[in-house]
């Protein structure tokens, strides 16, 4: 996943009834293959066309991956970078110093997975209307390959059930030598805050069961539009808003997310009802 592509051009317009006709836009989608639904952390990645960005330094940051039938959520964080600019106060440090991520649709076409994002952690979300990512919708139903954010995806084990651990990505055109990506699946979160209190034991659930959507707010002060994207994939979830980009485990009885990665450190550890990402 390069995502070099820019999140779509926005203004604001007329919302209508954007909450049916964008789950509407989003059944038209063909699904990716369920193999790939889940959530998914990267073990590493080599590429010759570009030196590393930080976030791409396993040791110092982590990149996970929510894709469900449609809607994907991608949050790479340098965590080591953002204690340190925590730590030190320092207003100067610009996210994108420490955060790539985006939130969009993902298109199989051929056997390669497309990337469609919407957002990206450095792009505005202020001024996004429902119509134009409706009319984005449809362009990349007619025409899922026009992105630069492309990759051929391979699985490469499976648990006696059956289910994929792990996948490999690698560049369409230039293979494993331009780019090369693995992938494993994750189950459980770690990290954030431990509270006994609020501790629960979660339900067993399939690894892909997942729960997405796309949602359009209008803020009744303002009257400005608000965009956001959320994915659930077995006990993990994450959400895509107002800027913030925040994926954590789920405690499914108490519909609740205990926030394990954020782009704001302030989020982390906190808990959050899931019926407000959902």
């Amino acid at each position: 996943m390069l995502r070099t592509t820019s999140a779509p051009e926005t203004t604001l317009g007329s919302q209508g009834d954007a909450a049916q006709a964008l789950e509407a836009a989003l059944e038209v989608l063909p699904p990716v293959p369920a193999w790939l639904q889940g959530c998914w952390r990267r073990e590493y990645i080599q590429q010759s066309f570009r030196a590393p960005k930080a976030v791409d330094k396993a040791e110092e940051g982590v990149a996970l991956y929510l894709q469900g039938e449609h809607v994907c959520i991608d949050i790479r964080v340098n965590v080591v970078e953002q204690n340190h600019a925590a730590e030190r106060g320092d207003a100067a440090a610009s996210s994108e110093d420490y955060l790539d991520c985006f939130a969009g649709v993902a298109i199989e076409a051929d056997g390669i997975i497309n990337w469609h994002p919407i957002i990206t952690s450095s792009s505005s979300v202020d001024l996004i209307d429902h119509s134009k990512v409706l009319s984005w919708l449809h362009q990349t139903s007619v025409d899922p390959t026009n992105t630069e954010d492309r990759g051929k995806v391979m699985e490469m084990r499976a648990d006696d059930a059956g289910v994929v651990e792990s996948w490999l990505e690698v560049d369409p055109e230039g293979g494993s030598e331009r780019l090369e990506e693995k992938w494993d699946r994750v189950l459980e979160l770690t990290g954030g805050d431990d509270d006994p209190e609020n501790s629960h034991p979660p339900p067993a659930v399939a690894p892909h069961d997942c729960e997405e959507t796309i949602k359009f707010s209008i803020d009744p002060n303002t009257g400005r539009p608000s965009f956001s994207a959320a994915i659930r994939v077995g006990r993990i979830a994450a959400i895509a808003a107002r800027g913030i980009f925040a994926v954590g485990s789920v405690d499914l009885e108490r519909r609740q997310v205990q926030v394990t990665f954020a782009s704001t450190q302030a989020m982390v550890g906190a808990y959050v009802n899931m019926d407000e990402w959902l």
